[in-house]
């Protein structure tokens, strides 16, 4: 549906970025759906045995290219929170000049439901995730 287009997850806490592997959230959008994770995220994936041990990274807020991907989805436990990072992800030079950001392909997630990791949550996660994509396109 996205073709080669790319996929990044990160959560914005305390001023720092930390970008998802393929599990938890990454294991509906890496594995599940098969969509293209940064070049980063990719190298530290292809280090591990599908659905082990590599969950999430930390990124610099000075180097955001580490998101520079077609889609962004930010996970956050709030409204207020969403609306705060991101507020603050504008201030910081790069984030506007990233494809996702560009064309408008940042998606909020809410922590609790994504976070999840139970073949019940996973279904409706990945339920939401094509909604979300196809209203994208």
């Amino acid at each position: 549906m996205i073709g080669e287009g790319t996929v990044g997850l990160l959560t914005f806490v305390d001023h720092k970025v930390k970008l998802y592997g393929a599990r938890n959230i990454g294991h509906v959008f890496y594995r599940s759906l098969n969509l293209s994770p940064p070049d980063k995220i990719r190298r530290e994936i292809d280090k591990h045995l599908p659905g082990t041990i590599f969950n999430w990274m930390s990124a610099t807020t000075a180097n955001l290219s580490d998101c520079d991907t077609d889609y962004l989805f930010l996970v956050t436990k709030s409204e207020e929170w969403a609306r705060d990072s991101i507020k603050e992800l504008q201030q910081i030079e790069g984030w506007r000049s990233l494809p996702a950001v560009k064309y408008g392909n940042v998606h909020v997630l809410d922590w609790d439901k994504w976070m999840m990791y139970s073949p019940r949550s996973i279904e409706s996660q990945l339920n939401e995730a094509v909604s979300l994509l196809m209203a994208a396109k």
